[in-house]
């Protein structure tokens, strides 16, 4: 049951992570997300999600929306997921929110293509 949890471990927070993978890091993305990947020491998988305020209106309520369906898809996903990476999501701007199974989709094309 634990091993489809998304723990604080699993968080890229400090700011020095990120700025290495947006420099360091692979780019790939679609018409819904936008990925960077780095390599890491660490074991196991860490990510950043990204949701703008720019792009998705000053509403928090939908930010959050996008944000809690992104985490459950990567929660869902890490599974099939390398975990020696350090992962940076950004969410595209759409006029609607995409669905669950949309994201998930995404995000596994897009994490396991970023080849680094």
């Amino acid at each position: 049951m634990h091993e489809f949890n998304f723990s604080r471990k699993m968080r890229l927070a400090k700011q020095n992570d990120i700025s290495s993978v947006f420099e360091e890091g692979t780019k790939s993305g679609d018409g819904l997300l936008q990925v960077f990947a780095k390599p890491s020491d660490l074991g196991h998988l860490r990510v950043c999600i990204i949701v703008s305020k720019r792009n998705w209106g000053k509403k928090a309520v939908v930010r959050n929306r996008v944000k809690r369906l992104l985490r459950e898809a990567v929660r869902l996903s890490q599974r099939s997921l390398d975990p020696g990476k350090d992962f940076i999501i950004i969410a595209r701007r759409r006029d609607e929110v995409p669905s669950l199974d949309e994201y998930q989709k995404s995000v596994r094309k897009l994490l396991r293509a970023t080849k680094t």
